[in-house]
């Protein structure tokens, strides 16, 4: 399903190739936490699969952690992508910031990969690997059949926007798949930290756009939005979390 290295580099060249592969890098940096979680995660969802019970707490469970922690690294990513172009990955150069529409449409896409990446584990996990199949060959499906026109009206950046319309298209797919197999809360598990995360990301955004001229004052904006976060997550849910916590 990876059209970058083939398609672009054909239409476009190897300058678009780089842009997009380093907006996916970036972009894919937070997704690093439920792979992680993932190792956990399935050989316990696979034990306790008989217990529809206990299976729905703990997917409950596990999405509200990751969501807790993956929420704001998406959101951030999102408000400092343009200053990370251009003071970490640059050395306040323009260098790379071509690739910031790219980078922004991935980020965008990725804000519920960690609930279908959580839901696609837990249905394969219960013994279920034919529907992972079927969502995994309509995605590929839907990549090259929205893809290839969107690169070539778009521009290289077609390929985020696709990424972007084939993860909302499909996201009540995976949410109607698990609840074949179980039932769970996912507005519930993932309303507080996700309102934690787009508050921190409006703070966050006002004082970049004030106060960062350089990589340290980068930094110093991503240390105060997660100090607003933890505030703001204490605020709307500490209670709920200390208890989610207490009952690992």
């Amino acid at each position: 399903d990876n059209i970058t290295p083939t398609i672009i580099a054909v239409w476009y060249g190897p300058a678009a190739v780089g842009f997009v592969n380093v907006a996916q890098n970036i972009s894919s940096r937070p997704m690093e936490i439920s792979t992680i979680v993932s190792r956990i995660t399935f050989p316990t969802y696979s034990r306790i699969q008989g217990d529809k019970v206990r299976l729905k707490r703990w997917i409950e469970k596990s999405i509200h952690l990751m969501s807790v922690v993956y929420f704001p690294a998406i959101i951030g990513l999102i408000v400092t992508a343009k200053p990370i172009l251009e003071f970490l990955y640059a050395n306040k150069s323009d260098k790379w910031l071509p690739a910031l529409p790219t980078l922004l449409w991935f980020l965008v896409a990725a804000v519920p990969v960690v609930i279908t990446t959580t839901y696609t584990n837990a249905i394969y996990a219960t013994g279920h690997p034919k529907i992972v199949l079927s969502l995994m060959a309509l995605y590929t499906a839907m990549t090259w059949g929205i893809g290839l026109p969107m690169i070539r009206y778009f521009g290289y950046v077609g390929i985020a926007m696709t990424v972007c319309l084939i993860t909302y298209t499909t996201f009540p797919l995976v949410l109607y798949a698990l609840k074949k197999v179980v039932v769970v809360d996912t507005f519930g598990m993932v309303i507080r930290p996700f309102i934690a995360s787009i508050l921190m990301g409006v703070l966050v955004f006002i004082v970049e756009q004030s106060f960062v001229h350089g990589l340290l004052s980068l930094v110093a904006a991503i240390l105060f939005g997660l100090v607003a976060y933890s505030g703001m997550l204490y605020v709307l849910g500490g209670k709920y979390l200390k208890a989610e916590l207490g009952g690992l």
